[in-house]
């Protein structure tokens, strides 16, 4: 497992800045979803914008919640492991993982199915900054003040831009 000496702080500021990128995307796609569901008119953009924000929540969902592998970019490059929380929120993502996975990165006959389960979440972009603002402050107990001002701005710009502000 990696561990936070592998890589430099320079090299860990960048990647904080990779991770905080993520959340910014999934926030404003999200909220450029909004936008499109007002014009119904448009049903591939409204689709564009849901398998963004499902797309970035995929990724942050593995940094978040799992260990990775190999070159992955870990929760344990920056700080001590750290159990997930909130636990609801956790939960949620968790229950979901499966089945974005599969939307996103397979077509299998499950999908093309009369019984297709459906991938329904509109949540999921709260649930991963919930997720990802728990990080943060384990972040900032944890590790120089450097890796917590690297990522904290764009856990706030995201739910700002969730909050639509």
């Amino acid at each position: 497992m990696a561990t936070q000496a592998a890589h430099s702080e320079g090299e860990r500021v960048r990647a904080l800045g990779i991770v905080g990128f993520e959340l910014r995307m999934m926030a404003h796609s999200f909220a450029l979803l909004r936008r499109a569901e007002v014009s119904v008119d448009d049903p591939m953009a409204q689709n564009a914008y849901i398998d963004s924000v499902y797309l970035h929540a995929r990724v942050l969902i593995k940094f978040l919640l799992e260990s990775g592998w190999g070159s992955d970019i870990r929760r344990t490059d920056f700080a001590p492991e750290w159990n997930p929380e909130p636990l609801d929120a956790v939960a949620r993502l968790n229950a979901n993982a499966r089945l974005l996975h599969k939307y996103l990165a397979h077509l299998t006959w499950e999908r093309a199915s009369l019984n297709a389960p459906v991938l329904n979440y509109p949540n999921i972009a709260a649930d991963v900054i919930d997720v990802a603002d728990a990080w943060s402050a384990h972040l900032a107990a944890s590790t120089n003040e450097v890796m917590w001002n690297t990522f904290q701005p764009h856990v706030s710009l995201a739910r700002q831009t969730l909050n639509g502000q």
